[in-house]
């Protein structure tokens, strides 16, 4: 896995001029929180899977790396830091690259994401990872494409479910498991969401959208002396 092989795809799934702006993991030199979970995806995930630690891989830059055979589906887990309100990446982007040894063409959702009351799943059509060599995802965080509680047979999402999970996001997967029965190496690489989380119950988001900006400036001075009656 040699860096600078991958480094025009990086470039390309990276836009211009979002920088700090993104929740990045880049695996440099940790796993960065990163853990791996195995569940099916058949319906909404109403609670944290179990977890196991992802194993960090220093050569080449770094990466996670997942060696073994696959029995289950299995999927490496964003951690706490990428979750919580994020309404403010509606509309924008969730790259990463993976490297997988051996691949048997598409095994169903690439990622999920879970909110309180659903899960949005996509099958990213046409990004199926080439084996031994890095491939791009690149999902847009808006409909179409995403279905709810079953990547199969789900409802259709629309922006305004893409909006409620994101706004209170409680689980980020990206699917390790490309090939079942055999031994596999699979490595996550470059992940990045687009749009600052904010803390939750953040002072000064007034209409509770991700981000502190001047329309809540504009409630505020429109209320701006009230009181309750």
């Amino acid at each position: 896995m040699q860096r600078h092989a991958i480094t025009f795809l990086c470039a390309a799934l990276i836009p211009s001029g979002l920088g700090r702006a993104n929740t990045q993991s880049a695996f440099d030199t940790s796993a960065e929180g990163w853990t791996i979970v195995e569940f099916i995806p058949i319906d909404h995930i109403a609670s944290d899977p179990p977890a196991t630690a992802a194993a960090h891989d220093p050569a080449a830059g770094g990466s996670l790396r997942i060696e073994g055979t696959f029995n289950t589906w299995t999927w490496f887990s964003a951690p706490p830091s990428w979750l919580g309100k994020r309404a403010s990446a509606m509309g924008g982007d969730l790259n990463w690259l993976l490297w997988t040894t051996l691949q048997s063409g598409p095994q169903g959702p690439a990622v999920a994401l879970r909110g309180k009351s659903m899960t949005l799943y996509t099958e990213a059509p046409g990004e199926v990872p080439t084996p031994n060599q890095y491939s791009g995802f690149s999902p847009d965080l808006r409909s179409p494409g995403w279905r709810i509680n079953d990547p199969a047979n789900g409802v259709p999402a629309t922006d305004g479910d893409m909006a409620e999970v994101l706004s209170d996001l409680r689980g980020v997967y990206l699917l390790a498991s490309w090939h079942y029965g055999d031994s596999v190496t699979v490595h996550l690489d470059n992940v990045f969401m687009s749009g600052t989380p904010l803390p939750q119950g953040c002072e000064g988001d007034l209409n509770d959208d991700g981000s502190v900006t001047a329309e809540d400036f504009v409630i505020l001075a429109r209320n701006f002396g009230c009181t309750a009656g």
